[in-house]
């Protein structure tokens, strides 16, 4: 059985519609139509985004850094069954 996403053991909405509703970039609604909508102007803000960051890669220059996270995990996840 599915079940939705949990944070602090409380149900919470997660998907495009819910970024762009928590961001302010989409409002008009929570129908079927809506999450297609949010998917589609979500994908063309990440498109858009990554042209100005492919445009930020210099060449020869280290494209990754370690920054260690100030968050400790609070991961309630069990490794999944398998062979069922």
């Amino acid at each position: 059985m599915a079940q939705g996403a949990r944070y602090l053991g409380q149900v919470h909405e997660v998907g495009a519609l819910a970024r762009m509703w928590v961001n302010g970039d989409y409002r008009s609604g929570i129908s079927v139509l809506d999450r297609t909508a949010a998917r589609a102007l979500e994908t063309k803000k990440i498109a858009d985004a990554m042209a100005d960051w492919l445009n930020d890669l210099v060449v020869g220059a280290p494209v990754y850094s370690y920054v260690p996270s100030r968050f400790r995990s609070r991961s309630t996840a069990t490794p999944m069954a398998t062979g069922r």
